[in-house]
């Protein structure tokens, strides 16, 4: 599916907004989209930029895509809506959070997910697939972009430095691939007071790996420390504020001579402005391809 002439609204659409204004649209049990690993490198991690549709009555729905190598199954990937699909009736377009599918023109067709590839990783020269099978269960999956990766190993804690987890952080490592899980223990507190440790002791605050989340409006503040985790692939600080939003939110890290490296930050918030953000390693280790 592509953009084939200019838009004549402001209101967007799922080629409006995919890279490159085309994307695959697979509403068909058994059709897939394949791809062959001509990167010379092994491919261990996944990103995924898909659309599917909302519920009848907004808010998102969960569903899986399959993935295969070689033309066999290797892993469901975890996919949800949560966080896409706002709706802008006629109103001052790309500035509301509302999730009513009833007022009409949707925009923020695309998510993110990310997943590590069960098993071994896809060799070079192998070939790679997404497959909508009977298992998947959302009406259709706009594919636009897959990011394949072979990510090093997670970085281990620095001397001189104190964990999060020692503070009473505690890690929900739930595959949500982006919405929130309710059921997670909020750990704004205890990275706030690690944060204060750190300060105090002249130490580099330590973000294992794992998904922390912090819920609420409230950021965290931070003063002349480093903030490191064990890579953007391992350590996520997950922002869940409640929905819908009208509070404006500040940074999640509000820092002051800081240097924040090598983690993942992540929110359910739909406003452009509060998504999704990754921190990129100091040593460019990553391998990356974008294919269509």
């Amino acid at each position: 599916m592509s953009l084939t002439s200019a838009p004549t609204t402001q209101y967007s659409s799922a080629a409006l907004e995919a890279s490159g204004h085309a994307y695959v649209h697979l509403s068909g049990t058994g059709q897939s989209v394949q791809w062959t690993n001509t990167t010379g490198q092994p491919i261990s991690f996944v990103n995924l930029r898909v659309s599917i549709p909302d519920s009848p009555s907004g808010g998102g729905i969960t569903a899986t895509l399959d993935l295969y190598v070689n033309g066999t199954f290797r892993q469901a990937l975890n996919l949800n809506s949560k966080q896409t699909l706002v709706y802008e009736g006629n109103n001052n377009y790309n500035t509301s959070d509302n999730q009513n599918p009833a007022d009409g023109n949707p925009r923020v067709f695309y998510d993110e997910s990310h997943a590590f590839v069960t098993g071994t990783p896809i060799a070079p020269g192998s070939t790679f697939s997404l497959r909508k099978s009977s298992s998947s269960t959302a009406a259709y999956y706009d594919v636009d972009v897959i990011d394949v990766e072979n990510p090093p190993a997670p970085l281990t804690q620095p001397a001189n430095s104190v964990s999060i987890t020692s503070c009473g952080a505690v890690a929900d490592n739930t595959p949500t691939n982006g919405a929130a899980d309710s059921q997670a223990v909020d750990s704004r507190a205890a990275i706030q007071n690690c944060i204060n440790q750190a300060q105090s002791q002249a130490k580099i605050l330590w973000i294992p790996q794992g998904t922390f989340y912090v819920k609420g409006v409230d950021g965290l503040q931070a003063q002349g420390i480093t903030i490191a985790g064990a890579g953007m692939w391992y350590s996520t600080i997950y922002r869940d504020v409640p929905l819908p939003n009208s509070t404006p939110l500040g940074a999640l890290f509000s820092v002051t001579s800081c240097t924040v490296q090598n983690l993942h930050i992540d929110a359910n918030e739909q406003r452009r402005a509060q998504r999704e953000h990754r921190e990129q390693p100091d040593r460019d280790q990553q391998l990356r391809a974008r294919h269509r």
